[in-house]
């Protein structure tokens, strides 16, 4: 059989097996991976599910509870009455409610519609991104004016009356850019040198950005709506009072929760933009050159989209765009669920954003930790802590050194989001090295991560790790544990099993495509495929959260197998098509002369280290 088919067809086993990695987080087993659950014909096909589970209720028993306590008790809420607020995930609103009337006795509801103000640059920032394909399609220029650091700055950001007026003809966003400044006499599409490569919350980057890369200058604001939202895939129409793209949309809660959770199931390319290459935004922070920023906190700005990170408020990564008028769209760092806070200040001036989002922070601690939050920011994260041998092999589930390109998991406390979240591939195409504000460090170099959550991370070591010891530490929302020394070795093979002990039936498929096991046993003489991790420096060199792609990276050490007592040299050892950089994949013949049956032992050595005792694989009696 030629190699290279076997090493094919298998990808959809090994695509299951690498992301059932994250599925091991979920309860208390062992987080060794397992490959999918065979049905009664050991078919793998229909059983394979790469979207981890998403909690209904939240991610703690108690979410709906404490974020309802929360948005009807705290001060910083019912200061802001009346609203409307829910939180959801990328199917469906959770949990809502609307507190308070206004001067008529009229609540907020889902469907009110209101005049959104600076939330709509979260909206033009995601049609940028969905206009070039990817967010790793984003031009200099296009990252350059949705940081808001293009320099043109002389639009100002109003709140008290349009700032491109409906008696314009036509009524456009050229026509607007076309208006003078009264403070200067300068055109709205004036850029200042002096706010070049600076933060300055301005309407004129994002105006000016729609007219010379957006494709918008020219429509008509009673088309601008429809243009934007068919792109967005939006099933709700957006309305533009205006045609300023930071402030002039008219929506409901209901229509932008439609656009968050598009963003959260990745039919918007947005999740992959959110918090990419953010820059400062308070001037008076420490080493900012920020001109000018409506947030009194150390925020950061994104593609069109705050990031609220900052320590001194115990700033959890969310990705924001408050509007002036008290409008606050939200999602979780962890990119799991969103959240809104619908209103609009009855006095129709600015600056009631701020209230809105401190009073949003709140009920998003509070749904994500299942507390109530009394206090006037989120309660403190606890510092992670790595518990005592709680570095192991994501394969074998044991303790011991670490090897270069080594899928590890990490147990500790604090480590991350209450919530599972899941890897991603960066900009670049690799596996990103921070996952929802969770980071991992050996000897200083961040590695590829996996999932994250309070309790566990998995992790897999850098290639580029040398030396004798490794120094790990995990850094959750700015604070980091204290590092644990682990012994460095060349490598650390481990087989990948199907019940996530480490222990009993291999993650194996047979050479006809059936998964390995007591009713689908190997035939003797026919290739079997395992799975191991911990093979250490590859050839090509190993190149962190890479995905395998031709040349595929094989071990540089040589790797033999032993099944039934007998040693068999595998056809093929190295990297499977697509699956990330410290996955090792196996093809090898069962020998003649072993004593058949369901549970027969098999081991790999890698140079001169022995992957765990007690694996084995089902092979066929004649």
């Amino acid at each position: 059989m030629d190699r290279r088919s076997v090493v094919v067809r298998s990808l959809c086993y090994m695509l299951v097996l690498f992301f059932s990695i994250a599925g091991c987080c979920k309860g208390s087993s062992s987080p060794a991976v397992a490959p999918p659950s065979a049905g009664a014909n050991g078919d793998t096909s229909s059983t394979a599910d790469l979207t981890p589970a998403t909690a209904s209720t939240g991610p703690t028993a108690s979410s709906v509870t404490a974020a309802t306590a929360t948005a009807q008790n705290n001060s910083l809420c019912t200061a802001i009455r009346p609203f409307y607020w829910e939180i959801g995930d990328q199917n469906s609103a959770l949990v809502s409610d609307s507190l308070g009337t206004d001067s008529n006795g009229n609540r907020v509801l889902a469907t009110t519609n209101f005049s959104i103000a600076s939330s709509s640059k979260m909206i033009y920032g995601t049609y940028v991104v969905q206009l070039r394909g990817s967010a790793a399609n984003l031009t200099s220029q296009d990252v350059n004016f949705l940081h808001f650091t293009s320099g043109y700055t002389n639009m100002g950001d109003s709140t008290t009356g349009g700032q491109c007026p409906s008696t314009d003809t036509p009524d456009t966003v050229n026509t607007c850019l076309a208006l003078l400044n009264p403070a200067n006499a300068l055109p709205y599409s004036y850029q200042d040198p002096r706010t070049i490569g600076k933060f300055d919350y301005d309407s004129g980057h994002l105006e000016n950005h729609a007219s010379q890369y957006g494709g918008l200058g020219n429509i008509a604001v009673g088309m601008l709506g429809p243009t934007v939202g068919n792109l967005l895939g939006s099933n709700t129409p957006i309305t533009y009072t205006e045609p300023l793209l930071a402030g002039g949309i008219y929506a409901s809660s209901n229509d932008y929760a439609e656009v968050l959770r598009n963003i959260l199931s990745g039919s918007l390319f947005m999740r992959d933009a959110l918090g990419r290459d953010p820059v400062c935004t308070l001037p008076s922070a420490p080493g900012c050159n920020a001109i000018r920023s409506p947030i009194p906190e150390a925020w950061h700005y994104s593609i069109a989209h705050w990031v609220e990170d900052d320590p001194s408020t115990h700033g959890d990564g969310a990705f924001s765009s408050a509007g002036a008028f008290g409008f606050y769209p939200w999602i979780n760092a962890a990119k799991t669920y969103y959240g809104v806070i619908s209103r609009e200040n009855e006095q129709g001036a600015g600056g009631y954003g701020y209230d809105s989002a401190q009073c949003g922070r709140l009920i998003r601690r509070a749904w994500d930790t299942g507390m109530e939050q009394t206090g006037q920011i989120p309660t403190a994260s606890s510092s992670p802590a790595l518990s005592t041998n709680g570095v192991t092999n994501a394969a074998s589930n044991l303790g011991g050194p670490v090897a270069p390109g080594e899928i590890v998991v990490l147990y500790g406390s604090g480590l991350g989001p209450a919530q599972i979240a899941q890897l991603y591939l960066d900009s670049t195409g690799n596996v990103g090295t921070q996952l929802a504000d969770t980071i991992v460090s050996f000897n200083g170099t961040p590695a590829p991560i996996v999932y994250t959550s309070a309790t566990q991370v998995a992790a897999i070591v850098p290639y580029q790790v040398s030396g004798t010891s490794a120094q790990i530490t995990v850094t959750y929302l700015g604070q980091t544990s204290t590092p644990v020394a682990e012994t460095l070795s060349s490598s650390v093979p481990a087989l990948f099993t199907a019940d996530s002990t480490g222990r009993g039936q291999a993650a194996a498929v047979n050479q006809d495509g059936s998964y390995n096991g007591a009713s689908h046993p190997a035939e003797t003489g026919s290739i079997v495929l395992l799975y191991a991790t911990g093979e250490g420096q590859t050839s090509p060199v190993g190149a962190d959260g890479k995905p395998a792609q031709a040349p595929l990276p094989y071990p540089l050490l040589p790797v033999t197998v032993t099944i039934g007592g007998q040693t068999a040299i595998p056809q093929y050892a190295g990297g499977a098509p697509g699956e990330v950089a410290g996955v090792m994949q196996i093809n090898v013949q069962i020998p003649s002369g072993i004593t058949p049956g369901d549970a027969v032992p098999v081991t790999i050595q890698v140079g001169n280290a022995t992957s765990q005792s007690g694996v084995t694989i089902a092979v066929a009696r004649n």
